[in-house]
């Protein structure tokens, strides 16, 4: 953190995303004239609570100056969010809905229904910088890992908690896939799984080395095993089948560097 702001101080407009809860994260100490918040849910409970009062406690106390909060689906969020502008004297925007102008550009470029609400979030933020943007000119983005398709046959997605498979499973539809799947141990992994189970012709356990945060592979064939999933190791992909590679960061790396790129 402390490089990038080395590199970037003579930008005049610099974007930071906060690490995991917010408040706390290392770039809380940087003078900011506008705080995002996209959608908040459960994810990091181990460091942020099992509550989503405690998660987003966490994370709205990053607000400084002037605020957008973007759309939710926890009705709390936008209370405690009012609390904290209220106590902190906060010029608080509040998303309630997809801007059309998202909505538009997200149908046109065939992407997921999600990006238009953090598209919402983006166009939000300019009209309150007084910055004019005409969306009508904005080429597809491209957005490496989110439900990407790489190949007709073949979608990558970084998620890797629940608020990502039900966006997953909002997309595929009635879609049927194999699964190419690890995860982080810390992950709700049976519940994750439990919303696209579906949607899973096979899950097949691609192998995460040297990383001391994936699961077990014992443990979570015995999650695969209580939820009825079939399983195998992957080992490579049959161009008969549709793909959806998911479940962290990690796996996306492990798939592309070792199987795809090759």
């Amino acid at each position: 953190t402390f490089l990038a702001l080395y590199l970037s101080m003579d930008v005049d407009y610099l974007i930071l995303e906060a690490g995991v809860g917010g408040e706390y994260d290392s770039t809380s100490v940087i003078e900011r004239n506008l705080v995002l918040f996209t959608l908040i849910d459960f994810d990091h409970q181990e460091m942020l609570g099992e509550s989503i009062e405690s998660i987003a406690k966490t994370k709205l106390n990053a607000m400084k100056n002037t605020a957008i909060l973007g759309i939710q689906k926890h009705n709390i969020v936008q209370d405690i969010a009012k609390d904290i502008a209220f106590t902190k004297d906060i010029n608080l925007h509040i998303l309630d809905s997809v801007l059309n102008d998202a909505m538009t550009y997200v149908s046109k470029n065939n992407m997921p229904y999600f990006l238009a609400e953090n598209l919402s979030l983006a166009l939000k933020a300019l009209d309150i910088l007084d910055i004019e943007f005409d969306i009508s000119l904005l080429p597809k983005l491209d957005l490496m890992g989110r439900f990407q398709s790489i190949r007709d046959n073949i979608i990558i997605d970084v998620g890797h908690n629940k608020s990502a498979a039900f966006a997953i499973k909002e997309n595929l539809k009635d879609k049927k896939v194999m699964l190419v799947y690890n995860s982080n141990l810390q992950k709700k992994i049976t519940e994750i799984i439990e919303i696209v189970k579906e949607n899973i012709l096979r899950l097949e356990i691609i192998e995460i080395k040297d990383n001391p945060r994936i699961i077990n592979k014992i443990d979570l064939i015995k999650i695969l095993d209580e939820l009825k999933i079939p399983y195998s190791d992957f080992k490579c992909i049959d161009d008969s089948k549709d793909y959806l590679v998911f479940g962290s960061f990690s796996v996306i790396e492990r798939f592309m560097r070792e199987f795809y790129e090759k």
